[in-house]
């Protein structure tokens, strides 16, 4: 718990940043503003007073120096400041997905191996219920070969034993029958 205060705190002062940068940021980028308006407005005057007191060649030199003035703009900006938010952003976005991807692959892992423990366990207990239904099976006990023959009783009932019984076979004498064939001469036919 104290680990979790402490680092929200950090992050909100980290984050924060200061004020005084920013502040100064703003009011450079105003006075560089001005600036360059002072000076776009002092080239339009000279271009203007070279235009008016001179000839045609002055004039249409002043309208092309206008143009090209209007086509370039050679305005100075400063790149904004950094506050401390900006930097340990910029190191947690580093930090964090591999972070991310480390524990990913950690917890991955884990199922695997509690998935192969499982089976394992299942296997096991599978065995286990057949081996035991196995041992609950009872050998009906020694095999012996008794032949009966004759009369008797066996237990409670009585038996007897016929004669084996003749079989009469019929026989049935089969006449092969004779089909005259008759001889086929295949003709061979070309179109024409």
């Amino acid at each position: 718990m104290k680990l979790l205060t402490i680092s929200l705190l950090l992050s909100a002062a980290l984050i924060s940043g200061c004020e005084t940068y920013q502040n100064k940021y703003y009011d450079t980028q105003k006075s560089i503003a001005e600036e360059n308006t002072k000076v776009a407005n002092a080239k339009y005057e000279a271009i203007g007073k070279l235009a008016a007191g001179g000839g045609d060649t002055a004039r249409v030199a002043g309208i092309i120096s206008l143009m090209s003035m209007s086509q370039q703009s050679s305005q100075v900006q400063l790149a904004a400041p950094k506050s401390n938010s900006d930097t340990v952003l910029q190191y947690l976005s580093v930090l964090v997905p591999g972070a991310v991807q480390s524990y990913g692959i950690a917890r991955n892992a884990d199922v695997a191996i509690n998935s192969s423990i499982m089976a394992r366990d299942t296997a096991v207990s599978t065995n286990a219920t057949f081996l035991g239904m196995s041992s609950n099976i009872q050998a009906p006990g020694s095999i012996t070969t008794n032949t009966l023959s004759g009369t008797g009783s066996l237990g409670s009932g009585t038996y007897s034993i016929a004669p084996s019984p003749v079989v009469i076979t019929p026989v049935v004498q089969v006449v092969p029958t004779v089909v005259q064939p008759t001889v086929i001469t295949p003709v061979i036919q070309t179109p024409q």
